[in-house]
């Protein structure tokens, strides 16, 4: 069985991800009605909106480069480990734990409203 989940936008996003328990049959549970999580202030939503507008741009270059003919994995490993160390200073400038980061990015993809607050605040710029 195959469950299809919004990816986060970087490798290290991934570790956030969760596919929800499986029951006994071959159904995911799910809940009665969507789960809240942590409450998160204004702050906070926009701290994460702009780590997330400049985490974006350096995840897609270093897929780029990454994924180009005749990268060898030396190359690769050195790549994702500047991408880390970028992106826990981009984390840091913007009062952000890593734990607090993947938290965030996991409400955004099992909130919807969360997820429309975060995407507003990405296209304001804040």
């Amino acid at each position: 069985m195959s469950t299809t989940q919004p990816q986060p936008s970087s490798p290290a996003m991934q570790n956030g991800a969760s596919t929800p328990p499986m029951a006994s049959g071959s159904q995911p549970m799910m809940p009665s009605a969507p789960q809240a999580g942590p409450a998160v202030s204004n702050a906070e939503i926009m701290h994460f909106a702009s780590a997330l507008r400049e985490i974006e741009p350096l995840s897609s270059k270093m897929r780029g480069e990454a994924m180009q003919k005749g990268v060898s994995k030396a190359k690769q490993q050195a790549l994702e480990q500047t991408y880390a160390k970028d992106v826990h200073g981009i984390l840091a400038k913007n009062d952000l734990s890593a734990s607090t980061y993947e938290m965030l990015m996991r409400k955004a993809h099992s909130d919807p409203q969360f997820a429309q607050k975060v995407e507003a605040a990405i296209k304001s710029g804040a």
